[in-house]
């Protein structure tokens, strides 16, 4: 139980930073520094404007006494304020990064393929409770294809995994009766590109040939298309070193044959690429809607058993446990020494290859925690985003706006706030009293 709410508290926190993570930008940093500093020096100007003169401005204040420090509290307070906002606002600067954000791959290290189980069985609707947290859509109702086990998977790859990709190379492989290559390698993954377009659009249940889910063909088309690239880059002349990683999405519900399998895991541990397996799926028993393939619309019909026409098919993903008993954490690579029990085909190919990683995300899994090397090709990547920094800059601001407003007896500063008493710093209040200090009458 503490686990489930701790789980959500920190996509929470995860969900609330990338919502603010504009903030850590240089540029944006540079276009608000020059923005308060203008803003500030314009309504100085203006105010100094309503005296006759700068000194008369100050020194009216400081001999009555509600700007200078009343006591040692105060004049301390006043300290320890200002060397506050001047420490943070150092250490904001410098931009620390103490939450692991995603990594940018070195430019041109890394070729990733995405192969997509895209059975029958991938249509379940175990996410659709949680989808909407997922993609930040409406639940468009049950007659959409929307929520499935797919949709939770490409999600997946969208959020956590292409945005450290930066300049490097995706495909695109469903696995279906056969594997079938929906997208050559490209380095172009703009929102707006053909490669994303694909990914949204035509990578749905039931878009590779034929039924059932062969993991075996889908690998080995992966391979195929990596050996195609292989060829195209030496006949151009580069013999750069890449990175790769085949990572591959599904429920388990293989219907290759073990032979044909262990053959192409055999290839993949040869050419020692790496291979990401996600498990997505219930943990318990659900029955599969059907789609028409056109529209992706329900038609009121659900599979039903090869062997008993008149019953409800059903799917599940299993989950895995480990040797103490207790589930994987979700989203999250296992230690494959720790794994008791689970899908069998996918401990199998953990098992084969030596680069393997396996990750369980069932439903609620918001993201998935991968991170590709750091260090590839010579060069060693560097952050996408400083986590920390529009946290500090929000705490720097704060320590400002309480010395300003003079909370808890201490000065305010006259030059930037108009005079209002300590007591009163509601945003109404605070505009009506800097329009009438701002327009009252010259002396």
């Amino acid at each position: 139980m503490l686990q489930q709410y701790w789980q959500i508290a920190s996509d929470f926190v995860l969900r609330m930073w990338h919502t603010v993570h504009w903030m850590s930008s240089p540029q944006t940093i540079a276009w608000s520094v020059g923005a308060v500093v203008l803003a500030g020096g314009c309504l100085a100007l203006w105010n100094m404007s309503r005296h006759r003169s700068l000194l008369e401005f100050w020194s009216e204040r400081i001999e009555r006494g509600p700007v200078a420090p009343k006591n040692a509290r105060q004049f301390r307070n006043l300290w320890v304020l200002a060397l506050t906002i001047l420490v943070v606002m150092v250490v904001s600067l410098g931009g620390p990064n103490l939450t692991g954000a995603p990594l940018t791959v070195p430019k041109g290290a890394v070729q990733v393929i995405g192969a997509f189980d895209v059975s029958n069985s991938m249509a379940a609707l175990a996410y659709r409770p949680f989808y909407a947290r997922m993609s930040g859509q409406t639940d468009p109702g049950p007659s959409l294809q929307w929520g499935t086990s797919l949709d939770a998977a490409k999600s997946l790859f969208k959020e956590d995994l292409l945005p450290q990709l930066t300049d490097n190379e995706v495909g695109l492989i469903a696995a279906g009766g056969v594997g079938y290559n929906t997208w050559d390698i490209t380095r172009e993954l703009s929102e707006d590109g053909a490669f994303m377009h694909m990914l949204n659009e035509h990578l749905k249940v039931g878009a590779a040939p034929f039924g059932g889910s062969d993991y075996a063909d889908a690998l080995q088309k992966s391979l195929d298309e990596f050996a195609l690239v292989s060829k195209k880059e030496r006949d151009e002349g580069d013999r750069s070193e890449k990175t790769r990683f085949i990572v591959l999405f599904g429920d388990g519900g293989n219907t290759s044959k073990p032979e044909d399998l262990d053959k192409v895991l055999a290839e993949i541990n040869k050419q020692q690429i790496h291979l990401l397996i996600v498990e997505v799926g219930g943990s318990k028993p659900m029955s599969v809607p059907k789609y028409d393939s056109v529209s992706h619309r329900a038609n009121s019909l659900f599979f039903m058993k090869v062997d008993s026409p008149n019953e409800l098919a059903t799917t599940m993903a299993q989950p895995v446990i480990l040797t103490d008993g207790q589930p994987a954490k979700p989203g999250y690579p296992i230690d494959r020494t720790q794994i008791a029990s689970g899908e069998k085909v996918f401990l199998h190919m953990l098992q084969k290859v030596n680069n393997a990683d396996l990750i369980y995300a069932p439903p609620g899994t918001m993201h998935i925690y991968y991170s590709f090397p750091e260090k590839l090709g010579g060069l060693v990547a560097v952050s996408n985003e400083s986590n920390i920094r529009p946290w500090l800059l929000l705490v720097a601001f704060g320590a400002f706006v309480i010395t300003a407003l003079g909370g808890g007896g201490l000065p305010r500063w006259r030059l930037f706030m108009p005079e209002i008493r300590p007591s009163v710093t509601s945003v109404f209040a605070l505009i009506h009293g800097w329009f009438k200090f701002a327009f009252a009458r010259k002396r």
